[in-house]
């Protein structure tokens, strides 16, 4: 049974703050996003087969319906057609139009709203209000962005002649001409026709699905604008601001563009929406230097990208500014600073990922977010650059890669491996936050432990006697020892302040001479040292760092390369088992694919939220199962493998065993074949 179609959230249910409107609104479109591309995958074969062709008419039927009606009347076999068409694609249809009044319907009252809103009608709520609101500027931006999206996402998916046999099929059969939305849905059912290409530089690419490549998009956009001075604002908030707060997760420089990515994928779809903007080069080249320097391939809704290079190829400005930055030369030197990472990247994480336990992650904690943050950096760029649809670019980017020795095996092997560090990480830092409390008291007590024992046991009468700043050293022992008593976790600053006294006293009485000299004593007062900075780690940790991660993780982009790598990790299963572990690692690093698409009608609390999350939990599903597909064909062979060894060596009791047929009888080659498969049987298993 089919899902239900998106349906309009009524605006007083979102839970928005000060903008419940804005967030309905973007809820709305994921909705209508959703339902896109659902019925893209789900297009009637009868459209594609020609035996079809003579009851499907485009939009030439509407201007003399008649002349059409007249070829189908009276002619049985085309009669018949009609009603096997009617029957089994109606529903479908009826869905399709249900989406395109629901897209017309969106953009009118959008409209409405921004007018009103630039009007000063809300109270307390203005355009610039709304702009200066952090959370309220990300709802206006998506709002209008998502819904360029989707009519991007529509021409991508559904091509122009498609929609208008599927409106003017469904008119017919429905008999439904005076609908009042009628001209306003025709008019985004119209073919876009756009002028032809003259490059020859854009060669076919795997990845033409997933690169939306349209020209002159905004032809289609500008069939249902936006009031002006809105895209203006919008525009000028995405170009000068850090609309997500995401360039906090990124502190080099060097990783600017990707803290913005989501930023300019925004600003990509609003540029269309702008009269002039393309065409001014000091803009564009304002624009190319914060966002896409170093990137062209642009992801602006899931994993569906644009490739600059292609889509600005008919705005002069726009494409002198994008080549002056990503000329050939810069092409092959930023993809040999990625390419040459890769490797040094691969051991780095065997280190990581065999060290990581708790206290690897409370000792290390800054670097293994620099590392994946690194990594995932490279991840991305070589992952995107890879399928650009500029042949001349593809190949520079992929030679470049063999150059080096680095392949698809390659880039697999560092998404696993990254992927499997992230969910340790992830993993370790909660389970520390939720025993920090009980870890600072326990690593407390440590101190205090080796504080005793040092006073009693290693230190003896010399402490008693031995001045130290007006005090005997015992004395300043026992005082450091009731100052740690004192300590309490819930006093954060008031710790933080003592534990840094303290260790800067350790520190004074570490100079002594006396000190100096005795191993025994020295650690000693390291063990004490290392407790008392481990408080202070236990004291900073907090949700950030599973933030971090959460922004500095997101693959969604990727998602097609798990259909891409299916061969290859299938491959690499059947060869090693143990890949299998990283399995699970890697599928969780792709959640960001199925939350993202959700997340305003999450907040919205829409009634949609059921039928979206299913559609897309069933893609991901679907390709976790093709990619497990391999694991039962793997168990048969293991099962089959022990089936032929025990044929081959088969056993049979004796009463008595002559020592020189003992080795025989003891089967070591079998039994080791045994182990092997049962020690494959068990990594499968974990």
């Amino acid at each position: 049974m089919e899902e239900p179609g998106p349906s309009r959230p009524a605006a007083s249910t979102a839970v928005g703050g000060d903008f419940p409107e804005l967030l309905g609104f973007c809820a709305r479109a994921e909705a209508l996003i959703a339902e896109l591309l659902l019925l893209a995958d789900r297009a009637p074969p009868q459209f594609a087969d020609r035996r079809f062709d003579s009851v499907l008419f485009d939009f030439r039927y509407l201007d003399s319906p008649g002349d059409f009606e007249s070829r189908v009347e009276g002619n049985i076999e085309l009669e018949a057609l009609e009603d096997q068409l009617r029957e089994s694609c109606a529903p479908y249809m009826q869905r399709f139009f249900s989406l395109l009044d629901g897209a017309v319907t969106y953009h009118e009252e959008l409209c409405n709203y921004l007018n009103d809103l630039q009007e000063g009608l809300y109270v307390h709520c203005t355009l610039d209000h709304v702009l200066e609101n952090n959370c309220a500027c990300q709802l206006l931006v998506e709002s209008m962005a998502l819904f360029g999206c989707m009519i991007l996402l529509m021409e991508h998916k559904i091509g122009g002649l498609l929609r208008e046999k599927l409106l003017v099929a469904h008119l017919r059969y429905d008999r439904c001409f005076n609908y009042p939305n009628l001209e306003r849905i025709c008019e985004l059912c119209r073919r876009h026709v756009p002028t032809p290409a003259t490059s020859a530089t854009f060669g076919s690419s795997p990845f033409s699905s997933d690169i939306i490549s349209i020209q002159k998009p905004e032809d289609l956009l500008r069939r249902f604008p936006f009031p002006e001075p809105v895209v203006d604002a919008v525009i000028t908030c995405l170009r000068n601001g850090d609309v997500y707060n995401n360039i906090r997760f990124y502190p080099d420089p060097q990783h600017r563009t990707a803290a913005l990515s989501l930023q300019g994928g925004h600003l990509y779809v609003m540029l269309f929406y702008s009269d002039d903007l393309l065409h001014r080069g000091l803009v564009m080249r304002e624009i190319v230097d914060r966002f896409f320097k170093d990137n062209w391939v642009v992801p602006i809704f899931l994993h569906f990208s644009v490739d600059l290079l292609v889509s600005w190829d008919a705005y002069k400005e726009a494409k002198l500014s994008l080549v002056s930055c990503l000329s050939p030369t810069s092409i092959r030197d930023i993809s040999l600073h990625h390419y040459t990472k890769v490797t040094h990247f691969l051991a780095d994480l065997d280190i990581h990922i065999h060290a990581i336990n708790k206290e690897y992650v409370l000792d290390n904690s800054l670097s293994l977010l620099s590392v994946i943050r690194e990594c995932n950096f490279a991840l991305r760029w070589l992952l995107l650059h890879r399928m650009t649809s500029d042949k001349k670019a593809r190949d520079l980017v992929i030679s470049v890669g063999s150059s080096q020795q680095v392949d698809e095996g390659n880039l697999l092997q560092l998404l696993l491996k990254t992927a499997r560090l992230e969910y340790e990480v992830k993993q370790l830092n909660v389970e520390l936050l939720k025993t920090r409390e009980s870890m600072w008291y326990a690593k407390r007590h440590d101190a205090l432990e080796c504080i005793k024992d040092l006073s009693q046991n290693y230190l003896g009468t010399w402490a008693a006697s031995c001045k130290f700043k007006n005090k005997t050293l015992k004395d300043w022992l026992e005082h450091l020892s009731s100052e740690l008593i004192s300590l309490n976790y819930t006093s954060i600053g008031s710790c933080g302040r003592t534990i840094h006294r303290v260790l800067s006293t350790l520190k004074d009485i570490e100079m002594l001479h006396q000190i100096k000299e005795s191993v025994q004593i020295k650690q000693g007062f390291s063990k004490i040292q290392k407790n008392l900075h481990d408080m202070i780690k236990i004291l900073n940790l907090n949700q950030e760092a599973i933030n971090i991660l959460s922004v500095i993780t997101d693959a969604k982009y990727a998602w097609v390369y798990l259909t891409l790598f299916e061969t290859l990790l299938k491959k690499n299963i059947s060869q090693d088992p143990s890949e299998t572990i990283f399995l699970h690692t890697v599928f969780l690093k792709f959640q960001s694919w199925l939350s993202a698409p959700l997340q305003r009608t999450k907040q919205c609390e829409s009634p949609d939220l059921q039928c979206i999350s299913t559609y897309y939990s069933s893609i991901y599903a679907a390709k976790i199962f093709a990619v497990l597909d391999i694991v039962p064909e793997i168990l048969l062979k293991i099962s089959t493998a022990v089936d032929y060894v025990n044929a081959e060596q088969p056993t049979h009791p004796v009463n008595r065993i002559n020592q020189e047929a003992l080795q025989e009888l003891m089967q070591m080659d079998q039994q080791l074949c045994q182990a092997r498969q049962a020690a494959k049987l068990c990594i499968i298993s974990e």
